[in-house]
């Protein structure tokens, strides 16, 4: 079951940040430098962003968009949004 299925999924989203603020800092800087990794090849010379600046929009867009959706189908198609958007600044680099 995911968080978003529980009746507190909202509460435990908000507050992780408070109850347990080094692995949620710890897991936020992991999961941005996964991010960067795979982003860096392919942004290299993008006068648009760079790799860290997208990283961090994306980190902080999925963890706002966690609190904000309703349902797990939502919170699909708003990180689906996400990712169009991401492969279409990488693409405009390639124009």
């Amino acid at each position: 079951m995911s968080v978003l299925g529980s009746e507190n999924a909202t509460d435990l989203i908000v507050n992780c940040q408070a109850w347990a603020p080094d692995a949620t800092r710890a897991m936020h800087a992991e999961f941005e430098q996964a991010l960067k990794t795979v982003l860096a090849p392919n942004l290299t010379g993008n006068p648009y962003i760079t790799a860290d600046d997208m990283a961090f929009i994306l980190r902080t867009a999925t963890t706002s968009l966690k609190a904000s959706v309703e349902n797990e189908p939502h919170l699909r198609r708003m990180v689906s949004g996400l990712i169009a958007m991401s492969v279409a600044t990488v693409e405009k680099k390639r124009l």
